[in-house]
């Protein structure tokens, strides 16, 4: 199905732009530009330097008899928050159950303004405003997230 100049907006947000390699969020914004309409648009949001700033570094444990958000089953869930260079973050967590053992890494990226509207320029897009989050708060720098409005 060729989807080519098929929409006039685009929404990705939840920030889940934050966990993509840099070589995967290029193509993936390469793809929207292709799907969207002249002129279509594109709403955006990932996480901001300042959520990168209050990031802590823990080890933690939790029992779940009755089960939780991991599994349904009685489980014992392993966190380990880890603090990289170049903005990024892990949220690893080791789930244990009586039959398995299950690891989820969730990695997380940081932007500035700045990094952000490179990023998007280099996949042809046209910045039209920023905001704090996806409802149109004012950015401000202390802002946890950044959302953005793009134009093809």
């Amino acid at each position: 199905m060729n989807m080519k100049n098929s929409f006039d907006f685009a929404a990705f947000i939840y920030c889940d732009y934050r966990a993509l390699s840099a070589g995967n969020r290029q193509q993936i914004l390469k793809n929207i530009y292709q799907a969207l309409v002249m002129r279509g648009k594109l709403l955006l949001d990932v996480f901001s330097m300042k959520k990168y700033e209050a990031f802590e570094e823990r080890n933690t444990w939790d029992n779940y008899p009755g089960g939780g958000f991991w599994s349904a089953n009685e489980h014992l869930a392993i966190e380990r928050l880890k603090k990289y260079p170049d903005h990024v973050t892990l949220e690893q967590t080791l789930v244990i159950e009586k039959q398995a053992v299950t690891n989820y890494n969730i990695w997380n990226c940081y932007f500035t303004v700045e990094r952000l509207k490179k990023e998007v320029k280099d996949a042809g897009f046209k910045m039209i405003e920023v905001f704090g989050d996806v409802t149109g708060a004012s950015y401000t720098a202390d802002s946890p997230a950044i959302a953005i409005l793009l134009e093809k």
